[in-house]
Parts: C-alpha cells; structure tokens; sequence
C-alpha cells in the first residue's frame, strides 16, 4: 500500500510542528519559512488553537447544512467587521480553491453575460473553464507595465500600449478579478495607477471587484488583505489558507449590495462541509490571536527586518537580481534556475524549508507572523553561507 503524491516530494516524514518549526521523524527541527503550505500565519500549533480543537471536537464537529450553529454566525460576525462588510454576510467552505470559484459565481450570477478582468495568470479556482473563456474573459499583461509609472504623472495607463484594446473600450459592466502577488509564483504586485484605472473603470460602469486574498489574506503580506495596501472596496473577498491557520476553512465575504440582491436567492449550493463549527471555532480563534496580539503590526516591524537583512544580500552578491512582494510574502530573485534550486538545497540540509519558483529562478519566503529576528538572522547567515562559498561559481 503506498500513497499517490500529485506533485514533487522530498524524502522527510514530519512527525510534529510548533510555533515556527516542524520536526521529522529523525529527530530534526527545521525552521518553516513556508508556513506549511502559506496557511500557518501565527505560527504552528498555537496552544490556543489546540485548545480549542479538543473542546469543540468534542462538543459538535459537523451537522446538516439543515442546521445552524452559533460558532459559525460568531466568525461571520467578526471578518465582516473586519472587511467593513457590516451589513452583509459570509459562507464557510472547507478549500480557497472552491471560494474563488463560488465568489466567481455569485459575481456572475448577479451580472450574467459580463465579461471578466483579470490579471495575467490569476488563479480563479480549480475549474476556470467553469468561471469564464477566452471569449469573455480580459487578462491584463500587467508584468509588462512599467513598474516606476507610479512616479511619473505623463503615463496614463489610457493609453499604454499594454493595456488591451479590449479593457480600454469596455463600457459595459464587468467583474474585476483581483489576486495580487501570487500569478504563478512571481511575486509581482501591480502599480496603483493600473489598478486604480481598472477599478474606477469599474466603479463607472457599476461593475463587481471579486478580491481573491486565499494566499495573501490575514497579515501574509503585513495589511490584513493584500487590496488593503490599494484602498480598494471589494465586493466579494475569498479567503483561505490563513483564515484557519492549516485547519482547512475557507470563506466568501460579501457587502450589503451582494447580500441583498434578489438574485442571490435563485444560487443554490450544496457541499458536506458548508459552514462547519469546529473549523469556525478554530479559524474565530486564529483570528482573535492576530488582533489580540497585534500580530499585523508586529508582521510589519519584522517585514522591514527581513526585507533590510535580504536587500543587503542583493547588494553584496551578483548571483542575486532582486527581491520582489510584500510584508512576509517575498521572493529573492536569482540570476539562474540552477542558483535558486541550489540555495533551496543548501537551507533544506542545514534545516531550513523555503519554497523555489524554479521557472522564476526564485526563492520564496512565506513565514509566520511569529517569525523572530534571530530565526530571520539564522536563514541571513546560511544564505551568507551559500553565496560565500559558490561566488567563483555562480
């Protein structure tokens, strides 16, 4: 008997985790600057969160859909307050993958027939064929945009040879995919004058902006959403992976305007896991942890640590072109595949698990919130190590 592993593995069993370490089942600790797969945001297996596992498993686990229950109207509560969503409402799943889909598919069920805009290879979902086709579907190559435009008021995105012809003479309502820093891995945020054009062309033709922050929600890049550093109203947000901290829960957020809409009522959704209490009390209480402990502004302080101690890096080594992201969802740019591969290998054998976007040559950094300046400098001085030691080579 053996197990079917749908993409690449290592050859290390995990045995346990905490805080900001796993250990396998040699007996070695190794510091996780993935958080897991970029779900433990507060760390591994928070006391708190153990806590409340074992007293809600056993109280009540899983109920009909039938049914309600209090833990999931008590979370609903607290990320509308979050989202400035007040007076609208929230539907608890088990996977980010199916509320980027579902929030896809309230959007177009209240706009029928609107086309879609989104950045170039955005995730939109496990089934995108489902959501939208090449016919109605508008992908911005905002890669390809100048990154300074920001700074020099003579560009007008209008008139950028980049922008499709096809979002510049759009002039009916469409639904703004958003999903900032992810695309593939490259770890690319888009200029504000580009986003701030496509959402006001949006907001003109009274449109809907879809916020897809499964990866990039909850202080993953120092704002409780990645639309946070924009200024953006969303009307629908999908979130995951953090929201639950590794436990899988998933959630769509909608405003009011959404909520409201009679058409809402002809959708209708059936899943076994749909607004489960054990996952509502565990993801209520990873949330109370954040803004208890004021982990988003703390997130920033360590952010502008470990951005400094990699930026440094890049000045002292050739091999390394840049670093791109946000907050604690970065990527260190590598002049080759091979290098950043390499230097992925290095930190594994010296008990340090980062992520490798090999395609991009980049080696990526998701750590917890909880991530120390100590365990920061410990990752700094391997990656010292490694460039030190392969200079003549690279």
């Amino acid at each position: 008997m053996t197990v079917f592993y749908p993409h690449p593995t290592l050859d290390i069993t995990l045995v346990s985790a905490k805080e900001n370490t796993f250990t396998d089942d040699q007996n070695r600790t190794y510091l996780d600057f993935e958080s897991g797969i970029w779900c433990a945001n507060i760390g591994h297996n928070p006391e708190p969160l153990v806590q409340i596992y074992t007293s809600q498993s056993q109280k009540l686990i899983h109920h009909h859909s039938y049914f309600k229950n209090h833990a999931v109207q008590r979370l609903s509560a607290q990320l509308l307050a979050i989202s400035s969503f007040d007076e609208g409402a929230a539907l608890f799943l088990s996977s980010g993958s199916e509320a980027v889909l579902f929030a896809i598919t309230v959007a177009k069920t209240l706009l029928q027939n609107a086309k879609c805009v989104s950045l170039e290879n955005s995730y939109l979902g496990a089934y995108p064929t489902m959501v939208s086709d090449e016919s109605d579907h508008i992908q911005m190559p905002f890669t390809k945009c100048d990154p300074k435009c920001d700074e020099n008021n003579d560009i007008v995105c209008e008139c950028c040879p980049h922008v499709p012809d096809a979002l510049k003479y759009l002039k009916e309502p469409f639904i703004f995919i958003l999903e900032l820093g992810s695309q593939e891995g490259k770890l690319i945020f888009p200029t504000q004058k580009l986003i701030h054009y496509i959402h006001q062309k949006n907001c003109i033709h009274k449109g809907l902006l879809v916020c897809n922050e499964i990866t990039s929600g909850f202080g993953r890049t120092s704002e409780w959403f990645a639309f946070n550093h924009y200024n953006l109203k969303p009307h629908l947000i999908a979130l995951g992976k953090g929201l639950g901290n590794g436990f899988p829960i998933s959630a769509i957020l909608m405003d009011q305007q959404i909520y409201k809409d009679p058409k809402l009522m002809h959708l209708k959704y059936a899943q076994s896991h749909q607004n489960d209490p054990l996952g509502a009390e565990i993801a209520y209480s990873a949330t109370q942890m954040i803004i208890q402990n004021n982990l988003i502004a703390k997130s920033k302080d360590i952010s502008y640590y470990f951005i400094d101690r990699l930026t440094q890096l890049i000045h002292q080594y050739s091999s390394l072109v840049e670093l791109r992201g946000k907050g604690l969802m970065l990527g260190l740019v590598c002049d080759h595949s091979a290098t950043a591969i390499a230097l992925q290998q290095h930190l594994l054998e010296h008990q340090i698990f980062v992520g490798c976007v090999s395609v991009h040559a980049i080696v990526r950094f998701f750590p917890p919130m909880t991530m120390s300046k100590q365990e920061i400098d410990i990752l700094i001085d391997k990656i010292h190590l490694f460039l030190a030691n392969n200079k003549s080579s690279l």
